[in-house]
């Protein structure tokens, strides 16, 4: 039923990600993606994998990514790639792999609070569920999950004003640090 939902609004979601100048609406149709990367079957996720990754990628690797004006649609962008990540990919792909690392090596994410709290409660639930993407890891994916929930902790104790990290996440993370 979800699948049959979601591929109008993934059509139109995917249109204003690429054509849209407002960054609000961009903003808005890029969380939409990700929503849908999160639920959508991993069938149906193939078909319009590519077109989606690269709507993500073009965002993050924009010279402005990062700008004052761009860094929280960017980081939305950097979420929906983790949502790619860990609910669609694909057990000993070497491509499903890259794009956990790519996601890994993005965090932690400083600029818009909320899509923090959000994208690192995400992993470090993840973590936590034994989700399969990140137990049946190569070693470098290993070492790059390692790297990122040190970061996020070194970030979230050196600045706590930074609120990267909500109560619950900084109890997952206290927990996830003492199971390294």
């Amino acid at each position: 039923m979800f699948n049959k939902a979601a591929g109008g609004a993934l059509k139109k979601f995917l249109e204003l990600s690429k054509k849209q100048d407002n960054l609000d609406i961009k903003h808005s149709a890029v969380y939409g993606l990700g929503v849908i990367c999160r639920r959508m079957d991993k069938s149906s996720f193939k078909e319009v994998q590519g077109e989606i990754l690269q709507v993500l990628s073009d965002i993050i690797t924009a010279s402005d990514a990062f700008s004052e004006d761009k860094a929280g649609l960017t980081e939305n962008a950097i979420s929906a790639l983790g949502k790619v990540a860990l609910y669609q990919s694909e057990k000993s792909d070497k491509f499903s792999e890259d794009i956990m690392l790519k996601f890994l090596q993005l965090l932690p994410l400083k600029n818009e609070f909320e899509e923090a709290q959000a994208a690192h409660k995400m992993l470090l639930q993840e973590i936590i569920n034994k989700n399969e993407a990140l137990v049946h890891s190569s070693p470098e994916v290993q070492k790059a999950l390692v790297t990122a929930i040190s970061n996020i902790n070194k970030v979230n104790l050196d600045n706590p004003e930074s609120e990267i990290l909500d109560d619950e996440s900084k109890n997952l993370i206290t927990q996830v640090m003492n199971s390294f």
